[in-house]
């Protein structure tokens, strides 16, 4: 039976892997109970393994590692394998010592997996995540049927211009949700969710739009979790990791491009690649709203809202609509409010390749324009 011991052993004597490399290697699926993707999270959590880029890497302890607990030349196995063998157990001893403390890793580790052979009825079918809102009605089944909300446990980008209305939709589906029962973790990274100062902050502003919506605002404070970080740094990990713990089914992001405010890229990168892989591990869905053209590459932004792009299981596009009359662009009473939204990517299910047009009422609620073709 493969185990954690295994991965670290592979690790000290391969270096650097991918997590294709290791499945292979070991014989063991890539993701799922018992898999590589499970050992390497796991492993990650106790601060033994580190993500770079694809590929996963031990993270250097040399200097951590007693004098008189390393294998000397005369306590080593004269092969290469004992040798391998040897250094994986003081790797292992040794970073026994440093986990993290243990209330932090019993809120993290409580899964339990066993191994056990892969049976038809265990291969996992599409479900949905019913939103309430006009997105159900755009993914499809792979009958081609709507699949009457987003596919649970998928990663989403809300992508489109400033002044777009990504925000407000993301925090229409962080309501109804939580209206619902389900438990919402929404990361506000560029303004102010509650303020003790006389500022109409987004707590009060959201109490309103639920208002409007008929929901239910009490419950919607029982399963509606903020976190609302005043620095972008590595601290936000941690306040992260301790709210998951609770059990989340959804993770709004707000908005993505934040997370460079520090200038740092790598810091960013970490703070995503931490946030999707958790999502996936513990099968949270995931919507991140993101600030952008579709055609932006060139600055460091553009580059990293690239990479994240290529992290997601699928991306919404927000937009706002133009009029053009003999090749001059007009503006029409109301024209403002409209948007055009449309799945442009899943690869999860089937989608809707036509845009819906929505408009943004005053009171900030998302309102679908149905035509007649729609009716009919």
């Amino acid at each position: 039976m493969v185990n954690e011991d295994d991965v670290i052993k592979f690790l000290v004597e391969h270096g650097e892997s991918t997590l294709e490399e290791i499945s292979s290697a070991l014989k063991i699926p890539k993701y799922g109970p018992n898999s590589a993707y499970a050992f390497l999270y796991s492993l990650k959590l106790k601060n033994v393994v580190e993500r770079r880029g694809s590929r996963w890497a031990l993270i250097s302890r040399e200097e951590s590692i007693p004098v008189e607990t390393r294998p000397t030349a005369s306590e080593t196995k004269p092969s290469i394998e004992g040798a391998i063998e040897s250094l994986a157990k003081v790797i292992k001893e040794v970073i026994v010592k440093e986990r993290v403390p243990t209330e932090e890793m019993a809120t993290l580790t409580t899964i339990e997996v066993k191994e056990r052979s892969l049976k038809m009825e265990e291969i996992k079918t599409l479900r949905s995540l019913k939103t309430g809102t006009f997105l159900d009605a755009l993914f499809l089944g792979f009958d081609g049927k709507p699949l009457n909300g987003i596919p649970a446990s998928g990663q989403f980008m809300i992508v489109g211009p400033l002044g777009a209305g990504k925000s407000l939709l993301a925090s229409e589906i962080s309501l109804r949700l939580a209206s619902l029962g389900h438990r919402v973790l929404y990361i506000l990274l560029d303004d102010s969710w509650k303020s003790e100062a006389q500022t109409f902050d987004l707590q009060s502003r959201v109490k309103i739009r639920a208002d409007s919506l008929n929901l239910n605002w009490n419950r919607i404070t029982v399963n509606l979790r903020v976190l609302n970080p005043r620095d972008i740094d590595e601290g936000i990990i941690g306040e992260f990791r301790g709210i998951i713990s609770s059990g989340i089914d959804l993770i709004v992001v707000d908005p993505v491009n934040r997370l460079l405010k520090s200038g740092d890229y790598g810091l960013a990168d970490r703070l995503m690649t931490e946030i999707i892989d958790a999502n996936r591990f513990f099968g949270i869905t995931g919507i991140f709203v993101v600030h952008a053209n579709m055609h932006e590459s060139s600055s460091v932004q553009g580059q990293f809202i690239e990479q994240i792009r290529y992290l997601m299981d699928g991306v919404i596009s927000m937009s706002p609509v133009q009029t053009m009359v003999s090749g001059v662009e007009v503006n029409v009473r109301g024209l403002s409010h409209l948007r055009v939204v449309q799945v442009i990517s899943c690869r999860l299910c089937g989608f809707d390749n036509n845009g819906v047009l929505v408009n943004i009422m005053p009171s900030g609620l998302i309102q679908p324009i149905i035509t007649e073709s729609d009716k009919r």
